[in-house]
């Protein structure tokens, strides 16, 4: 697996192909723990030829006007983005001014509401919590099911007589 990857990588008897590279150095590092090492270098120095590739590439385009219109443009719309923001949220705090003391709730509602938040994220964490203890129980009991089935096969080979 880890020579196919590097013949995708040079593009040696097939095609250059970085992602199929990449899979390949992935199922290496998945199939050998030998070769995990030399597969994660691989993948770290193939990332690296990307992104220095993009580099280059985005270097030949580069323009600074393109570089100006960009940034106009983000800047634009973080600005979009804000005002809406700011505008949602005025209009939300006066519309819950307005209903709270027409319906008579007091002035600390927004503590109500964080302590309603607290204890359902509490809860949420306690039940995720409880899973995962679950999951790891349930982990641990199929791993000593299958040494126990290993080592039952193992007690039930018959021992080849010694000459």
């Amino acid at each position: 697996m880890f020579n196919l990857g590097y013949m995708h990588e040079l593009g040696i008897g097939r095609a250059q192909d970085m992602h199929l590279a990449k899979r390949y150095y992935d199922l290496a590092a998945s199939t050998s723990l030998d070769a995990h090492v030399p597969a994660m270098l691989a993948n770290s120095k193939l990332q690296a030829k990307i992104h220095v590739a993009w580099l280059i590439q985005t270097y030949k385009d580069f323009t600074f006007t393109k570089l100006a219109e960009g940034i106009l443009q983000w800047w634009g719309g973080v600005i979009a983005s804000i005002t809406a923001t700011f505008n949602s949220i005025g209009d939300l705090l006066l519309e819950l001014g307005s209903t709270a003391s027409e319906v008579g709730v007091s002035e600390d509602w927004d503590i109500y509401l964080m302590s309603i938040l607290a204890i359902v994220l509490g809860l949420v964490m306690a039940v995720r919590g409880h899973h995962m203890r679950n999951n790891i129980r349930a982990a641990q009991l199929r791993l000593q099911e299958q040494q126990n089935l290993a080592n039952q096969q193992q007690q039930q080979q018959p021992v080849p007589p010694a000459n």
